[in-house]
């Protein structure tokens, strides 16, 4: 099966075309021949993303930059922003520029096989969210979760809040919506993990699923969706989302609409977000339906230590990342893990 790695957290292409690549180095990227800058660095890291258009995506730059500052590791970022040629040629220029480690947040896995072939032949480690490829020796680290698992934890953590909070309902009359993004395998894989709240609980019933693939602002889309859904289904109690940043977007749909009570509601969602973390806090004094995400711990540093060599990979060069479900009564935890004071 042909292995389409996307980040794991809901992430939406952006189709404008990239103008520029946001760096933190001042300095331009090498070209033709010329030598690359000598680095006294332990480490040049290089980031290229999907897109910085994502909540996420800045986010896991920023935790990357703390991280490679508090080690005295160099640091520079790109943004492909949807352009799958432009994320070679990224690549491509780290390369040239002396990075000898690249995390990837690859929009094309396929289309960056033969850069990536070409920097582990140069020396560089790649390091890149999905799948190894097949029928071949592997050349580059991946890093990843089961996206099916992510997806099913978010609707067993539904289920589970369905049974507490109506425990007396009958089979199919808590409504249910799914938002997911299916642009590729992996968010697939994560989407029909989504609708497993229903093999979870006899209560639940999947009303609608809207999925927000090829949007270039996901979460107004989503936020469009929800009008939509509470005036198609008013009744509708459980939301599950491809990603915490999608569920707070919906979040704030329900606690501005007249006549919504967020007490009887839940979303459910996967991947760390802060805000989400605030959100899901809140939910304990009725400012928030944000009951819970599923999350894989503080995966920007496991970036980076499969990069460095801190983490543990296996003959296929791979690294599966865990799972945690966080609900209030855990949420403290959670914030101590990706150092949130």
């Amino acid at each position: 099966m042909k292995k389409v790695a996307k980040l794991f957290l809901m992430l939406a292409l952006v189709l404008a075309v990239l103008t520029g690549c946001a760096s933190e180095k001042t300095e331009p990227a090498a070209e033709g021949n010329a030598e690359p800058e000598t680095k006294t660095a332990e480490h040049f890291i290089g980031f290229s993303a999907m897109t910085f258009s994502d909540n996420w995506m800045v986010t896991t730059s920023d935790g990357l930059e703390a991280y490679c500052k508090e080690r005295g590791y160099d640091y520079t970022k790109a943004s492909a922003e949807g352009v799958a040629a432009e994320q070679v040629n990224q690549i491509e220029n780290m390369i040239t520029q002396g990075c000898d480690v690249i995390l990837i947040t690859p929009l094309d896995i396929e289309a960056l096989h033969d850069v990536m072939k070409k920097a582990h032949d140069q020396g560089v480690t790649c390091v890149y969210i999905g799948d190894p490829f097949e029928g071949e020796e592997p050349f580059a680290i991946c890093l990843n979760v089961d996206q099916r698992e992510f997806g099913s934890r978010a609707a067993k953590a539904a289920a589970e809040w369905i049974d507490k909070t109506y425990p007396d309902a009958a089979d199919g009359s808590i409504e249910v919506a799914v938002f997911q993004e299916g642009s590729q395998d992996a968010f697939l894989a994560r989407a029909d993990g989504l609708h497993d709240v229903e093999k979870f609980t006899k209560k639940a019933k999947i009303v609608e699923t809207y999925d927000l693939v090829g949007q270039a602002n996901p979460k107004a889309k989503a936020q469009e969706y929800t009008d939509q859904l509470l005036l198609k289904h008013p009744d509708v109690k459980v939301i599950i989302s491809h990603s915490a940043d999608y569920g707070n977007a919906i979040d704030e749909v329900i606690m501005r609409t007249a006549g919504v009570d967020p007490t009887t509601m839940g979303i459910f969602a996967c991947d760390w977000l802060e805000a989400a973390a605030n959100a899901v806090e809140q939910s304990v004094e009725g400012k928030s339906a944000f009951r819970a995400f599923i999350e894989s711990g503080d995966f920007t540093l496991a970036f980076l230590q499969a990069g460095v060599g801190e983490l543990e990979i296996n003959d296929k060069m791979q690294a599966i990342m865990p799972l945690y479900t966080i609900t209030a009564e855990n949420i403290q935890d959670a914030y101590k893990m990706h150092g949130v004071n």
